[in-house]
């Protein structure tokens, strides 16, 4: 993991800060501003503390849906503001990690990686949620502090919110692709545990297989989300046609959060 961006925390996992990133125009990302993380469930007094502190934390966007959230609430962090802003409306089976993941049932009631990522970017609820969130996000004054987004594992529905912020700022997608994949640098043990636990338990080679790439953040997964970027003409075009943002949000939103 790029050692400049990510940030270790006691309890919050798959957490690092989109500051650093150079955008398409010569740029730079603000540092400390907008961070993207897994869930805060578990965060210790001393992160939040840290968050406080160092990141003067201000608002937190809760991506998941209720029944996520349920016996996992985020750890509260004084002063910051909490939004609950799901990406999916109902809950989604796979994506949002309600099919119990040694249920061998996953194969055939989940969706396919791909086909959740498109859907995230192409499904008109799942686009108006977007709009919703990422109006949010480019909206905010950075003098009043930092951001911080996150779903359950940090890697999902936050590598696409993550991946459009970074486009609204005028990211290259080789950049995005690289800050998206990072997750496996935390996740890929974890996901290659998965996968040798099934096996260890009887479970078939290609339920290990589909289980560990649940967990893992692939390049054509971002690429299926990507297909309604491209469709629309491109990331500016998105953001201001499906996703509904006007042009000089986005104008603003570069120039507060980037610097020479």
């Amino acid at each position: 993991m790029d050692q400049t961006r990510e940030l270790r925390f006691e309890g919050i996992p798959n957490c690092r800060d989109l500051g650093g990133i150079r955008t398409k125009d010569g740029r730079v990302v603000r540092e400390g501003l907008l961070l993207r993380s897994a869930h805060l469930a578990r965060a210790t007094s001393a992160d939040v503390v840290r968050l406080c502190r160092d990141y003067r934390l201000c608002r937190v966007i809760d991506l998941r849906n209720p029944r996520e959230r349920t016996g996992r609430e985020d750890v509260p962090v004084p002063q910051a503001e909490r939004l609950e802003q799901e990406v999916f409306s109902d809950t989604k089976l796979g994506i949002t990690h309600d099919i119990p993941i040694d249920d061998e049932r996953a194969m055939e009631l989940m969706p396919g990686m791909e086909q959740l990522y498109a859907m995230m970017t192409a499904d008109e609820e799942c686009q108006a949620a977007l709009g919703r969130i990422l109006r949010g996000i480019l909206s905010h004054d950075p003098a009043q502090g930092a951001q911080l987004w996150h779903c359950s594992e940090g890697k999902d529905r936050c590598g696409v919110v993550s991946a459009l912020v970074l486009g609204a700022l005028g990211a290259s997608w080789e950049d995005i692709l690289q800050d998206y994949l990072l997750t496996n640098r935390v996740n890929g043990p974890k996901a290659q545990g998965f996968y040798d636990y099934m096996l260890n338990h009887g479970k078939s080679e290609t339920f290990a297989a589909f289980v560990r790439d649940v967990f893992l953040a692939k390049a054509s997964y971002l690429r299926a989300a990507f297909r309604a970027v491209d469709e629309a003409g491109g990331m500016r075009a998105y953001l201001t046609g499906p996703l509904g943002l006007q042009s000089a949000l986005l104008d603003r939103f570069c120039a507060a959060y980037t610097r020479a």
